[in-house]
């Protein structure tokens, strides 16, 4: 989900994206979510809009 939305605090382009469809549970090539990553960096804005 555009690196959870490039890590700069853009919980809105989260919730943007998540209205069009994008799912936060949609693995890239690594195995990495948009979901796991917000886990990872433990940031709660963005834990909330993906969840």
């Amino acid at each position: 989900m555009v690196a959870v939305a490039n890590s700069r605090g853009r919980g809105d382009v989260i919730a943007l994206l998540r209205s069009r469809g994008a799912d936060p549970m949609a693995a890239n090539a690594y195995g990495s979510t948009p979901r796991g990553t917000a886990e990872l960096v433990a940031n709660y804005e963005y834990r909330t809009a993906l969840c």
